[in-house]
C-alpha cells in the first residue's frame, strides 16, 4: 500500500533492487526490492553455512573473541 511505502522509504531516496525483466517497447521494467532486501520479505528466509574440514572451530574462536574485544571495551 501507499502508506507502507511511504513509512519504508523518502521521496528521491535511492535505492537497490534486483531487476527482474525489461520491456524496451513500453520503455518499462519489473524490478524486486524485497529480493535484495530480505528483511522486508514476507516468507521468513533460511540461511545454511556448510561446515568446513574444522567444523565451525574458527568460526566459534572469532566470534568469542569479538564479544571478548567488545566487552573489554565497553568498560
Amino acid at each position: 500500500t501507499k502508506s507502507k511505502l511511504e513509512s519504508i522509504f523518502e521521496i528521491n531516496q535511492k535505492i537497490n533492487f534486483v531487476v527482474e525483466s525489461i520491456d524496451m517497447d513500453m520503455q518499462t521494467g519489473i524490478g524486486n526490492f524485497k529480493a535484495n532486501h530480505p528483511l522486508h520479505s514476507r516468507m521468513p528466509f533460511k540461511n545454511k553455512i556448510k561446515e568446513s574440514k574444522n567444523g565451525f572451530k574458527k568460526l566459534k574462536e572469532s566470534v568469542l573473541k569479538l564479544i571478548s574485544e567488545a566487552e573489554s571495551s565497553s568498560k
